[in-house]
């Protein structure tokens, strides 16, 4: 080969290699998290772009100096870093930390081994996790709240997934229901059907049907069901389809229950008084309006212009009664001799 020749071929390496360089560092750059080589204390040997972003600080001025320093703006290693961990476990280290200035990062550290196979350093990775946590912490929140409602107004919540069979219950529901934890890593509608009383069971299943076909926007129920302790108690629950596949088969459903029993017995006593009442009234007979009676012998004409004395047309339209006695001033009248009163 000419001399020529090879210097064209080593120009030619050379090149491909800066190329190789440029695209890595180019790459390196765009990764929106903070990627640094760090050696064994924890000094940086080349980060790229991100930790301006991250850190406010110019890639150039933190090389050489150390990730704590950069990140924590201590003199040693936190607790909760990752690195000791990678180290002691030549395994990827990785932690949650809350900084000081209010935000969340996520920290990994991905060992690096040289051609005997020991950790000469790490990639060290920052991302900036506030936000996820926020919304984290405002679910966490809504989950507590909602929690603490459902448990002052005794509400059972559950969340059915039907392309699983399964069914995850709060504590309420399964104190209502009597349902034990097998019963809730196998539930299908059949086995639940299969507790509801048979006088319900038609109406439950259909109201169930037409809410799983799209029919109806939710499904309300109202029915007996048989606890293995209380025997049958009344429910009443709303559920609603919040998942379908691409079938259109719904794979998922939530909803709540309360037990109702004593609402419905109440209902269902207040009704049978008011029947009772409503029989009595039906009963009761009253006198009212102007009465035809006889000046002379008080006998009392009624409606159809027959006349009656005063006692039978008493009794036949109240329900008074009568037993006969005597009055003074006619007992003197009629029994003079007879010392009555």
């Amino acid at each position: 080969m000419k001399l020529e020749d090879t210097h064209a071929r080593v120009a030619e390496l050379e090149h491909q290699l800066d190329l190789s360089l440029t695209q890595w560092q180019t790459t390196f750059d765009a990764i929106t998290d903070w990627v640094c080589i760090i050696d064994l204390n924890f000094r940086i040997l080349r980060s790229n772009r991100s930790c301006a972003d991250i850190l406010g600080l110019d890639p150039r001025n933190v090389v050489g100096r150390t990730c704590y320093e950069m990140v924590h703006g201590t003199m040693a290693h936190i607790a909760g870093c990752p690195i000791p961990k990678m180290i002691e476990t030549g395994k990827r280290g990785e932690s949650e930390l809350h900084l000081p200035d209010g935000r969340w990062i996520m920290v990994t550290a991905d060992p690096l081994f040289d051609d005997r196979g020991f950790i000469t350093g790490a990639v060290h990775m920052v991302r900036d996790i506030t936000k996820r946590k926020l919304i984290e912490t405002a679910l966490q929140e809504n989950q507590e709240r909602l929690r603490l409602a459902a448990e002052a107004a005794s509400l059972g919540l559950w969340d059915w997934r039907l392309d699983l069979n399964r069914l995850f219950p709060n504590e309420i529901f399964m104190e209502i229901s009597g349902l034990s934890l097998d019963d809730a890593n196998f539930f299908t509608a059949e086995k639940w059907l299969s507790r509801v009383h048979p006088e319900e069971r038609g109406a439950v299943k259909r109201a169930l049907e037409e809410h799983l076909n799209g029919t109806s926007p939710k499904a309300f129920i109202e029915c007996r069901i048989k606890h293995p302790e209380k025997g049958w108690i009344w429910v009443s629950g709303l559920g609603q389809v919040i998942e379908r596949n691409r079938r259109g088969e719904a794979i998922r459903m939530v909803g709540v229950h309360r037990d109702v029993t004593e609402q419905v017995l109440a209902s269902r006593e207040k009704e049978n008084l008011i029947n009772k009442l409503e029989r009595a009234l039906a009963d009761v007979k009253t006198l009212s309006g102007m009465l035809p009676i006889c000046s002379q012998c008080k006998k009392i004409r009624d409606d159809q212009g027959y006349w009656s004395n005063i006692e039978s047309y008493i009794q036949q339209h109240s329900l008074a009664q009568f037993s006969h006695s005597i009055c003074p001033d006619c007992a003197k009248k009629y029994y003079p001799d007879l010392k009555i009163y």
